[in-house]
C-alpha cells in the first residue's frame, strides 16, 4: 500500500521496487522520509475521518519500519 501511495508500480517485482526506493532515497536523503511523512498524514486524516481504525495505522507503520530494517 506504501508503495502505490508513492507511485511505485506494484506490477514490479518486490526487489525491484525497493531498488527504485534505494535510488531515489540515495539521490535525496530526506525523500524517503517525506514520503513516509506524507503517507503517515494521509492515513491520520482516515483515521480523523473514521474510515480506518487508530491500529491499523498502527500497522501500517510496522510494516514501513520492517522495511527500513
Amino acid at each position: 500500500m506504501f508503495f502505490d501511495f508513492i507511485n511505485i508500480d506494484s506490477s514490479k517485482p518486490i526487489e525491484e521496487r525497493d531498488n527504485i526506493v534505494f535510488e531515489k532515497t540515495t539521490e535525496d536523503g530526506r525523500w524517503f522520509e517525506s514520503q513516509i511523512f506524507r503517507y503517515v498524514i494521509y492515513n491520520k486524516q482516515k483515521v480523523e475521518n473514521k474510515e480506518i481504525v487508530a491500529g491499523t495505522l498502527k500497522n501500517y507503520m510496522k510494516i514501513i519500519r520492517l522495511f527500513c530494517r
